[in-house]
């Protein structure tokens, strides 16, 4: 008997779609490059591979990210996605390799890593700045909610305290999604600074 377990993976569909338009890109190149000659052309597809993913992919998440549009729960989304395309850089690196007849072994290097991979990371801490800034928002309006509290009333009116129970749900919301997304590499803290565990 199969039983449906839900499975919740860290990353939206964008990833696997993207992975799978570069994996193709990088066959054609292959193809391409390999119609006609015998020379070593890893690094050719290594170099547009490297301006793929630099100059549309990257480009395309700083766009969304610096949009205005975006809100808490799309910058962590990005976050989780960035991070995830960042470690597939590697497995792209392979894949030229293993398409172009080089040992995988050998391009297993830090001198063989594509620099997108940089420019991913990079990306990922500015979604990361992002999530912050909004977060830090939200929580500045549940603060002035502060000034209307009439701390010396007699009469206490109804839901003068409320905005405490919409700020710790906020937080736990944040940080809960934030762990899950990033599966405990980063920890969130509430002064605003993402520190490695």
């Amino acid at each position: 008997m199969v039983q449906n377990v839900d499975f919740i993976a860290p990353f939206s569909s964008m990833v696997p779609e993207c992975c799978h338009i570069v994996k193709s890109f990088i066959k054609d190149s292959v193809s391409y490059l390999s119609y006609g000659t015998q020379m070593n052309f890893f690094d050719y597809v290594k170099k547009y591979v490297d301006k793929l993913l630099i100059e549309v992919l990257n480009n395309s998440i700083l766009d969304k990210i610096h949009s205005g549009t975006t809100g808490v729960s799309q910058a962590m989304q990005i976050a989780a996605n960035t991070n995830i395309l960042e470690k597939a850089c590697d497995y792209f690196v392979q894949n030229v390799a293993q398409l172009c007849g080089i040992p995988i072994r050998a391009v297993q290097n830090p001198k063989s890593s594509l620099n997108a991979k940089i420019l991913l990371e990079t990306s990922r801490d500015k979604a990361y700045l992002a999530l912050l800034t909004l977060v830090n928002n939200k929580l500045d309006e549940f603060m002035a909610l502060t000034n209307n509290v009439k701390w010396t009333s007699d009469d206490l009116p109804q839901h003068a305290n409320e905005y405490k129970f919409n700020a710790n749900g906020l937080l736990m919301t944040s940080e809960y999604c934030v762990l899950r997304f990033q599966g405990g590499g980063q920890k969130y803290k509430g002064c605003g600074v993402l520190v490695p565990k």
